[in-house]
């Protein structure tokens, strides 16, 4: 049987190590060692979950599993990438240019001439509500079920990938992480399905704080821009711990299918 609570309790198992796998995750191409730390972690290569860190070894090796790492989530994401953008230039595109358009710039000349004004900031919040907020929300509206479709190719490349990268990480091979016989073994299974569920509620809470600043702008710009500047590293800390958190469970069901 899964014990998730291992799984979870392992990120705090070490705090230095832990600190040092944030720190990592801020530097870009550093991270990439973060990710092949992360991916040590999981103990995929164990016959059981330790429920500790990983020491900080061999470097190198960590730079390259987690480059691979990346790339595997790349190649997968390519089909959600492309979807994406016929999405972007087809729909949202013509609706931003039309928008453009039929802006009031007069309107727009006065509120800059009043610059410094305490009436600004009121003026500015009004005009996101009653012109952009709802230019916004007709064209998501107008665009749903182009969405639809977009939500369920990044379901099927988010269910499918932590295996795909694990099964890399297990073999030591490259193309095991494009071998879908053996994927498909671990992600038809009850127990697959239920560690996915609770992977996608700890993305959800990844994304709701990520996006808090960009979810009150249109309340209250200034306050998401100084939530936006003073918060902005409270994502990357998430996005390390959840993934130590999730690689490990991960590994832990895909070896209790193997045991099965």
């Amino acid at each position: 049987m899964v014990n998730y609570t291992i799984s979870f309790k392992k990120p705090f198992s070490d705090f230095s190590k832990l600190l040092i796998g944030i720190v990592a995750s801020f530097v870009p191409i550093v991270n990439w060692i973060s990710f092949g730390y992360i991916l040590e972690c999981s103990d995929i290569k164990k016959d059981v979950q330790t429920g500790k860190m990983a020491e900080w070894g061999d470097l190198k090796d960590m730079l390259v599993k987690g480059l691979k790492g990346y790339l595997i989530e790349f190649i997968y994401s390519i089909p959600l990438t492309l979807t994406y953008l016929i999405i972007f230039f087809k729909h949202f595109v013509p609706r931003f240019i039309r928008a453009i358009e039929s802006m009031d710039f007069n309107y727009l000349l006065a509120l800059s001439s009043k610059s410094g004004s305490p009436e600004l900031a009121l003026e500015i919040m009004n005009y996101m509500r009653n012109e952009i907020m709802p230019m916004m929300l007709n064209t998501l509206i107008d665009a749903l079920p182009f969405l639809i479709i977009f939500f369920v190719v990044f379901i099927f490349t988010w269910y499918f990938l932590p295996v795909a990268i694990l099964n890399y990480y297990r073999n030591d091979k490259f193309d095991e992480a494009f071998n879908f016989s053996l994927i498909k073994k671990y992600t038809i299974t009850k127990k697959y399905l239920g560690a996915w569920m609770i992977f996608l509620v700890l993305n959800l809470v990844y994304y709701a704080i990520s996006f808090l600043p960009m979810g009150l702008f249109f309340y209250d710009p200034f306050l998401a821009m100084r939530l936006s500047n003073g918060l902005s590293f409270i994502p990357v800390i998430i996005y390390f711990i959840m993934n130590i958190i999730s690689f490990s469970f991960f590994a832990d069901v895909m070896k209790e299918i193997d045991r099965a």
